[in-house]
């Protein structure tokens, strides 16, 4: 963020002031509001999330046929075919998994997903597969996520919708170009006018 900052400055030194009210608008305005989403200084759901390549779904009840509930603890994984090794804690007596990849793929990748009684261990991408992949774990997840380096809390890897996002975020564009359209229209007529008064 600091480095957008100079950069613009050093920019703005050498822009006519004619210029300087187009420059604000199309330029700084919009680059400002990339910046803090990409960067996260708004947090929570408008910053994009670059580093986080598995969403983890926590889940917690069965619903039988005759439509009794019973506690089920199990965890659902989507992970994104992008290059990173993570390891997700998840309790289980007898560990397996079901997951998305086909059999043979599931062969292929049996070094890049392993799991055992205490959680699972992903290093996607995975071979031959370019696209997300569904892993459903039964047993109970743990409060944290083992990555190169140290550990991360659960809670921020956890699945979040998606919808109420793009609405805001569109709607936060929307009003910045309209910012730059009323910047560049109404600052010229100002700066005519008072040349017209002097």
């Amino acid at each position: 963020m600091l480095e957008f900052v100079k950069w613009v400055l050093e920019i703005a030194k050498r822009i006519e002031p004619g210029d300087f009210a187009k420059f604000c608008a199309y330029l700084v305005a919009p680059g400002l509001v990339f910046v803090a989403v990409v960067s996260g200084v708004f947090g929570g759901p408008l910053s994009f999330d670059m580093e986080r390549p598995i969403a983890i779904s926590e889940l917690r009840t069965q619903m039988t046929v005759a439509g009794q509930p019973s506690s089920s603890p199990g965890v659902a994984l989507i992970v994104e075919p992008i290059a990173s090794e993570s390891r997700i804690r998840v309790e289980s007596d007898q560990p397996s998994f079901w997951t998305s990849l086909s059999p043979e793929s599931t062969i292929a990748n049996k070094d890049r997903l392993v799991i055992d009684r205490s959680g699972i261990t992903a290093k996607p991408p995975f071979l031959g597969v370019p696209d997300p992949v569904t892993i459903v774990i039964p047993g109970q997840l743990g409060k944290e996520i083992e990555v190169p380096g140290g550990t991360m809390p659960v809670e921020n890897w956890q699945l979040t919708a998606r919808r109420s996002a793009s609405i805001l975020s569109g709607t936060l564009l929307a009003c910045v170009f309209a910012f730059g359209i009323a910047l560049t229209t109404v600052i010229p007529v100002g700066q005519g006018n008072d040349q017209a008064a002097s």
